[in-house]
């Protein structure tokens, strides 16, 4: 019996065994002096002392927890409460009892209340983070998937009400429409406990369907498994992508049909793709000068809009015709001073150094090269506006520009401080219209780059890239040299 006893006492949770005929408990384990502060004789005055130290705000709910245990004798039941201690501290006890039933009576409860304190903090930090999220989030419970909780981001995303949605699953509100990968999903949950990155099409309350990214983790709350739903629209980023296929898909469409006289082609692409698009600039420029006061806030942003994107796709259709010249136009390539070319390009791209404040230093000798000095000068103006703005904004941007010779060629190089390129991308970048940064956070059309590539290889020259995530990018062109080796040593 001793030892039954030292073992009870060593365990980190109360125990102890109440006699319902007795009305008092006959074993409380020595912990609860330690975790309460109470002596354990306080314990054997019966039940007023029990219920007397409970929270207040949970008396009356322990009290019919007690009750039900009595009427319903369920073998085992668990219940979250909170305590008061002889220092007048508020604890977080999990207990779970064993009903005892003798003769269709219940006897005895046998119980373990283990304090979780710590877990129910965390656990209110969690939710505190959970609604102020800023993307949709929602809590099932693992079993029967049934929503627990969801944030105000949830229910603003699905349409539906907090109350429509607690205690519902999703199927019964068939918010999920079918995913061919679904079973490959709930496996991997299962094996690894999250899944990331999954995107999924919801059925929100109102039947429009919305694309979202999804990530599920399996979680404990309350001492049960639950699953956390963390929900990222991006519907209008699906839709911006198929359009741009489609623009993609267009385009790979007229190359192919082509005519011989591109040059025609060039500008009569140039002239029917740019006129609707300077008057839809022009109508709503002049909706937004002439009524104004007609129109209230959301018709001046739709206005605004149409501008910007008018404007946006101006761009582009320019961008896209200087890449296109760059597969069809013939260059006579000869004798081109890099000295020259790069003193060009600075002049070019000189207001923009000023305004970001960059620092460019310029190492010479450079030789002359074979190439086109209006392409090398295009090239060198992309290389440098890049170097200068892909540089976070709170850092002065510096620049350096130098050669050497490699494997018989020149090689030019431009290095930057910037936010660098992951070695995964630093080929994908050469690919139009290939972006690594939001357009918000970096501005661009994304076809700068691959005007380079295609402009080098025009040359018979090569480009590439060397860069380390926040240390910067030291972009390289490498051209046939048109003189004798450079007088210098190899730069790494």
């Amino acid at each position: 019996m001793r030892k039954v006893e030292e073992l009870l006492n060593s365990l980190d949770a109360i125990i102890w065994e109440w006699d319902v005929q007795k009305n008092r408990f006959t074993l409380v384990s020595q912990q609860a002096e330690r975790i309460l502060g109470y002596p354990l004789h306080r314990w054997e005055t019966g039940s007023e002392f029990w219920v007397s130290r409970l929270h207040p705000e949970d008396r009356e709910q322990m009290v019919a927890f007690r009750e039900r245990l009595l009427q319903d004798k369920p073998e085992q039941a668990s219940v979250d409460y909170r305590m008061v201690t002889a220092d007048g501290r508020t604890i977080w006890l999990r207990e779970r009892v064993t009903v005892v039933v003798e003769n269709d009576k219940v006897t005895k409860l046998r119980g373990i209340a283990m304090d979780i304190t710590e877990a129910k903090e965390a656990e209110e930090r969690f939710f505190k983070a959970f609604h102020s999220s800023l993307t949709a989030m929602a809590i099932m419970t693992q079993d029967d998937r049934k929503f627990l909780e969801v944030n105000d981001q949830f229910t603003a995303l699905t349409g539906y009400d907090r109350g429509e949605l607690l205690g519902q699953t999703a199927e019964e509100l068939d918010l999920w429409l079918p995913s061919p990968d679904r079973k490959e999903k709930l496996e991997q949950l299962q094996r690894q406990g999250e899944i990331r990155g999954w995107e999924k099409k919801l059925r929100c309350k109102s039947g429009e369907v919305r694309d979202v990214l999804t990530s599920i983790v399996i979680i404990e709350l309350g001492g049960k498994p639950c699953l956390l739903f963390n929900l990222l629209d991006i519907t209008e980023c699906k839709q911006a992508e198929k359009i741009l296929r489609e623009a993609r898909d267009s385009l790979e469409l007229l190359v192919r049909e082509r005519t011989a006289d591109m040059e025609s082609f060039v500008y009569a692409v140039s002239h029917d793709l740019r006129a609707p698009l300077m008057a839809l600039e022009g109508f709503a420029q002049a909706l937004l000068e002439d009524y104004s006061e007609r129109l209230n806030d959301t018709g001046q942003d739709y206005c605004r809009r149409i501008v910007n994107a008018a404007r946006k796709m101006d761009q582009l259709i320019g961008a896209l015709l200087d890449y296109g010249r760059l597969s069809y136009r013939e260059l006579t390539l000869g004798v081109v001073s890099l000295e020259k070319a790069i003193e060009d390009a600075l002049q070019l791209v000189e207001a923009y150094i000023t305004q970001r404040g960059a620092e460019v230093t310029v190492i010479p000798p450079f030789p002359s090269v074979i190439g086109h000095h209006a392409l090398l000068v295009q090239i060198l103006v992309n290389l440098l506006t890049n170097a200068v703005k892909f540089t976070p904004p709170d850092r002065k941007p510096k620049v350096q520009i130098w050669a050497e010779r490699r494997n018989g060629k020149i090689r030019v190089w431009v290095e930057d401080n910037g936010v660098g390129i992951p070695m995964e991308y630093q080929e994908r970048i050469f690919k139009p219209f290939s972006r690594l940064h939001p357009e918000t956070d970096y501005p661009g059309i994304g076809i700068g780059l691959a005007i380079v590539k295609r402009g080098v290889e025009r040359m018979g020259g090569k480009v590439g890239v060397v860069s380390e995530i926040e240390k910067g990018s030291k972009f390289w062109i490498e051209l046939q040299p048109a003189s004798n080796p450079l007088p210098m040593q190899m730069r790494n």
